[in-house]
């Protein structure tokens, strides 16, 4: 089949709506096709308390090829163009409004990509056997606005232990910094940790840098910035739920982050 994603959400404050299409056998070799496009405006005006943070209004398309090159292998490359317009709240954080003092509010940027990624598990939903790892690097062009790269790497591994118990040892890596005439990596492209899909236990986003609050702002509130480099990771004892015959669409687990 061909995937199809339409996301449509719509608020007094922020509109945003995306769609993308893959097409996996655009040839009989197994070439796929996918195109998406994607748009996203907030409006502070309709909200009725000061705002700290920042807000990216953002409108863009791209298209992406993958190329299997084994049974378990797969190349993918992608070519895209989004416009970015920043819009900082009240009291924007001083590393913020450091940013935008220098490079300005919007930005035209022309990305190209490229990923190998590999797969052998036993199942694409809640697997218990196999490995996984992927390697994507996303470089603006010239052309673009800002310059900056990023290089991501994403692997699991799953360990076999007695009847349905197993262990599964995971890991997300990530790097981005500015190239050229740009100063700093932007700061709307930052990585973040926390959160069910990071390290559990925290709030989304919640961990690592803080900003420098702005010296007007009465609340005194720093932003969880981010930072340009990602190191997480974590190990998970799979075991199986007491009382439930079919395992396959539940997992119970004991995990450390």
């Amino acid at each position: 089949g061909n995937p199809v994603t339409i996301g449509l959400t719509r608020s007094e404050y922020q509109s945003q709506y995306n769609f993308s299409f893959v097409d996996p056998y655009w040839t009989v070799d197994g070439v796929s096709l996918g195109y998406n496009a994607l748009y996203r405006a907030t409006n502070y005006d309709k909200l009725n308390y000061d705002v700290s943070s920042y807000a990216v209004d953002s409108a863009g398309a791209g298209v992406t090829m993958g190329y299997p090159i084994s049974e378990e292998s797969r190349l993918t490359f992608g070519l895209s163009a989004q416009s970015d317009k920043i819009k900082p709240g009240s009291y924007p954080a001083v590393e913020i409004q450091n940013f935008l003092n220098q490079e300005g509010r919007s930005f035209t940027n022309f990305k190209t990509t490229a990923g190998w990624n590999k797969s052998t598990l036993n199942r694409g939903l809640l697997p218990t056997a196999g490995a996984s790892q992927s390697l994507f690097l996303e470089v603006t062009v010239p052309g673009s606005d800002l310059k900056f790269y990023r290089l991501d790497y994403q692997g699991q591994y799953f360990k076999s232990l007695w009847g349905d118990h197993a262990l599964r040892f995971h890991t997300q890596l990530g790097y981005a910094e500015s190239y050229g005439s740009t100063s700093k990596l932007p700061f709307y492209e930052h990585y973040y940790a926390g959160g069910f899909d990071s390290v559990r236990g925290f709030r989304d986003g919640a961990m690592g840098p803080r900003s420098t609050y702005h010296v007007d702002d009465p609340d005194q509130d720093f932003l969880h910035f981010g930072g340009n480099v990602l190191v997480q990771g974590g190990v998970e004892w799979i075991f199986p739920m007491p009382f439930v015959k079919d395992q396959r669409s539940i997992r119970s687990y004991a995990f450390w982050d």
